[in-house]
């Protein structure tokens, strides 16, 4: 069987879209090591307890080598248009969906919403809402777990 399964995913219409990133001044940023300032900036400011000393250290190191890559540079250079050619396009209504969304978005008060439309557009869609923020997979692992074995039993 097959199905689609989301983590705080992208929804075509969904607003900011239209945003200009600065790419060339973000590679650069990364190329004169800049980045690496930041990173160790926002990881010295994060006390978050959800994580150890090694995991923090793993994040920054990854985030390091990871940011700003020629491929998520390009995908920021398309934003706009990628989400201008996903306009009306939705997944297939016999696809089963299931989509863990972030419970509240302060920058997009209709964040979940728009998740429940788009699993209301299907003859098998579920939304479950995770509170936290975007990178649901980093804090919020065994729920999103025991969210799918949930979802698959209560289906079969």
């Amino acid at each position: 069987m097959s199905a689609f399964v989301g983590i705080d995913t992208s929804v075509p219409g969904q607003p900011g879209t239209d945003t200009q990133f600065p790419t060339g001044l973000m590679s650069a940023a990364k190329n004169l090591g800049l980045l690496r300032v930041l990173t160790a900036i926002a990881f010295a400011d994060d006390n978050n307890p959800a994580y150890s000393d090694y995991a923090n250290d793993q994040m920054q190191m990854l985030t390091n080598r990871n940011s700003m890559s020629p491929t998520y540079l390009n995908e920021m250079e398309h934003i706009g248009s990628n989400f201008q050619r996903a306009l009306g396009t939705g997944f297939p209504k016999d696809l089963p969906l299931l989509l863990f969304a972030v419970a509240e978005n302060k920058q997009n008060p209709e964040w979940l919403e728009l998740h429940r439309r788009q699993a209301a557009s299907v003859t098998d869609g579920t939304v479950v809402p995770i509170p936290g923020e975007h990178y649901l997979h980093h804090t919020h692992a065994g729920e999103l777990a025991d969210g799918m074995r949930a979802w698959e039993v209560g289906r079969g």
